[in-house]
């Protein structure tokens, strides 16, 4: 009896031991994930974070150069990410927007949303993530797509390591590296970049996120948002390089067909001046912070006034 009353003492006491330990465990972890997973710029958990925690209506939503385009307006939610697809943009939208009343929406227009990588990328599993949107209390130790994020690193100082140099790389964002290349290497670069963004109008896989693209919009209208549809700025090489291969008219003529058959604005480089100087790009077909300033806010201008 003496025996059997001591082995279930133990086991209580190992039961509370184990469960007060689990307890740290999720705590410490949540912790970490907010104070320092989340906050490495252009990451998938800071733009679950943002999905999760921003509370403004207005929103820009697409890839990187939209990022880039609009990385300095504060008024804005900025729910655009490197590489995103436009099945990776509408669910990020969707769930953003599942509890708000939106506001004013920019969503981009970019012939490179057709370009074979996007289209390969699909969903980019973002169809995977946001599985706790639903939850009251959001534990991020349960979000499938920062506990996926996490599972490529081996320690914590490949951590800390990615996170210092996403902090870095963010602030020192300007046009030195672009404006230290050689005329001939910038050219290279841009041809290069063009050839990837080369889109693809007629493939099935581009029907259906031409129809993806119109479901977005569609959604958008029927929240009551107020949308607008923006081409972000790139080089003038890139212009130039782009305007001979007729992929890309195509593309655009996409977007032009979609703004006139649902009446929202359209702004780019035809209705602003973006001809920029090589001091504005980080690259081929990203702006620099400074430069984001002045082409916000006359896209925004041009979009909502």
């Amino acid at each position: 009896m003496d025996t059997q009353s001591s082995f279930t003492g133990f086991s209580k006491i190992f039961c509370y031991s184990l469960g007060i330990s689990l307890v740290v465990f999720v705590v410490t972890a949540e912790w970490f994930l907010r104070a320092v997973v989340v906050k490495m710029p252009r990451s998938t958990p800071q733009l679950i974070d943002r999905v999760y925690q921003s509370k403004l209506t207005d929103v820009v939503a697409g890839d990187s150069q939209m990022y880039r385009a609009f990385v300095a307006e504060k008024s804005f939610i900025n729910l655009a990410k490197r590489g995103n697809p436009i099945p990776a943009v509408d669910i990020v939208l969707r769930n953003y927007l599942l509890d708000k009343h939106p506001g004013k929406v920019v969503i981009q227009a970019s012939p490179q949303l057709f370009a074979k990588p996007q289209l390969e990328r699909n969903t980019q599993r973002y169809d995977q993530y946001f599985n706790i949107v639903s939850t009251p209390f959001k534990l991020y130790v349960f979000e499938r797509g920062i506990t996926e994020f996490m599972s490529a690193f081996d320690s914590m100082d490949q951590i800390m390591a990615a996170y210092h140099a996403s902090n870095d790389e963010d602030l020192r964002a300007n046009s030195q590296y672009w404006l230290k290349l050689t005329d001939q290497q910038r050219q290279q670069k841009t041809r290069s970049r063009v050839k990837h963004h080369l889109p693809y109008m007629d493939s099935d896989e581009s029907k259906e996120f031409q129809a993806k693209y119109r479901q977005m919009v569609e959604f958008l209208i029927s929240k009551g948002a107020e949308v607008c549809m923006v081409t972000p700025p790139v080089s003038e090489l890139y212009l130039t390089y782009s305007r001979e291969l007729a992929a890309f008219d195509a593309a655009m003529a996409f977007f032009t067909d979609v703004s006139s058959e649902y009446g929202i604005t359209h702004v780019g480089h035809h209705q602003l001046n973006t001809n920029y100087p090589k001091e504005y790009f980080i690259n081929q077909d990203h702006i620099t912070p400074s430069a984001s300033k002045e082409f916000a806010a006359s896209v925004l201008g041009a979009c909502f006034d």
